[in-house]
């Protein structure tokens, strides 16, 4: 399963993988990296404007995701596209 495939216009995010392990891909609109969690004390901050997805779950993991503030749907970027546009226009 993939999950996140977003980005966020404000919002910062904590990823954790809390047991097991999968991959997180990070996109600032001009560089992808890749990073593995697979430990519960270690995670990785996702700041506004990074697309990111997770993916290659391990059996039995969870991932939990801390974030800066409440959910609003307005402050998501769905749209890759939308959310190049958005990188565009912000540098």
């Amino acid at each position: 399963a993939r999950r996140g495939c977003h980005a966020h216009r404000t919002e910062q995010e904590l990823i954790l993988a809390l047991t097991g392990s999968f991959q997180v891909r990070v996109d600032d609109g001009e560089s992808t990296r890749e990073f593995q969690l697979s430990r519960p004390d270690q995670g990785l901050y996702v700041p506004p404007l990074v697309w990111h997805e997770v993916q290659g779950f391990a059996v039995g993991s969870v991932c939990a995701v801390l974030a800066s503030g409440r959910y609003n749907g307005d402050d998501y970027f769905h749209s890759y596209e939308e959310f190049l546009a958005a990188v565009r226009h912000s540098r």
